[in-house]
Parts: C-alpha cells; sequence; structure tokens
C-alpha cells in the first residue's frame, strides 16, 4: 500500500490493492489515511472492500480458509466471525 497525497485537500491519502469481501472483484482503491474502514466496491456497491496484501503470515504456516474462500475475520474470545459471510466458527472447528 503507498500513501499519497491528494492535491486538492493536502491531506494523505492510501493507495493500493482491494478486493470485496462480497464479491471478490479486486481493483486498486484510493482513500484518506487514517483508522481501517470498508471501501465501497466499484463493482457491486456494498461496502466490503478491504486493503489486500499489505502482510501475509509465514508461507509454511497454516492459514485458515472459510468456506465462502476468505480469509478475513475478526478474532473473539470463543470463535472467528468471517468478515466475508458473516460465519461464526468455535476454536475446535479449526483443528
Amino acid at each position: 500500500m503507498d500513501n499519497v497525497v491528494s492535491l486538492s485537500d493536502r491531506k494523505p491519502h492510501l493507495r493500493g490493492p482491494a478486493k470485496c469481501l462480497g464479491c471478490q472483484h479486486e481493483w486498486v482503491a484510493v482513500r484518506p489515511a487514517g483508522p481501517p474502514e470498508y471501501l465501497e466496491c466499484p463493482s457491486c456497491g456494498l461496502h466490503k472492500g478491504v486493503f489486500d496484501g499489505n502482510h501475509a503470515p509465514p508461507e509454511d504456516d497454516v492459514v485458515y480458509t472459510c468456506l465462502c474462500g476468505c480469509q478475513h475475520f475478526f478474532v473473539m474470545t470463543y470463535s472467528v466471525f468471517c468478515q466475508g459471510c458473516g460465519t461464526v466458527t468455535d476454536y475446535s472447528a479449526l483443528e
């Protein structure tokens, strides 16, 4: 993800590859710098876009992928919540 400066308002912006967790559309997104927030997908219009590929686990590690194909999750006390489809999975099911 790159940092860019808008010439119109002179504020820092973020630019980088993005992916919609809803329809899987991929594009290059630009948004004002600040706390993470979902991006509006230019394909389906849902606010389920995230910057993609900024960081990745080691290649030799096991990575959990939801049945919907999404790898973006909220880690909660006793389960994980898929941001793509909303499925909640108990940790015992991940073993």
